[in-house]
């Protein structure tokens, strides 16, 4: 499996992104977009949105290392403790079939993760597009 990180970059935070962030101070957010190949051939691509204060030093390198949520700890400081989970199906707009490529209008398996630190703190909003004829959910519970 490799990794290649897309693009790092600091922007204003989207309505939808502010929202599940709670509008961190500066109204900034850091985007980090990936992409997640096998044999060259790409299986699925991430956006990561997070409060760039608290991910200062990002580089394209330290990014392609690690996930990006152990990353995260490592750099800031701070224990993820809480995630919540939206999964959905949808399909490949124009965009998404050119970076998956796959054609427009394919089957995409998607999840969206919205990590939390200590005091029920949101800290890092992921976004996740998965190749529909590449990937499949798998979940295992004890009880």
């Amino acid at each position: 499996i490799e990794l290649e990180v897309l693009d790092i970059k600091l922007m204003p935070a989207p309505h939808y992104v502010r929202q599940m962030l709670t509008a961190y101070n500066s109204g900034k957010v850091l985007v980090v977009k990936k992409v997640r190949r096998h044999a060259g051939k790409p299986l699925s691509y991430y956006v990561h949105y997070t409060d760039p204060d608290l991910y200062p030093g990002i580089t394209k390198e330290l990014t392609e290392q690690k996930t990006f949520v152990a990353t995260f700890e490592e750099v800031s400081k701070k224990k993820l403790t809480m995630l919540k989970q939206r999964i959905e199906a949808v399909v490949a707009d124009i965009d998404l079939s050119e970076v998956l490529q796959v054609r427009f209008g394919l089957p995409l398996f998607f999840t969206e993760n919205l990590y939390f630190t200590e005091g029920n703190k949101p800290a890092i909003l992921t976004q996740n597009y998965y190749r529909g004829d590449k990937c499949f959910y798998k979940p295992s519970t004890h009880l």
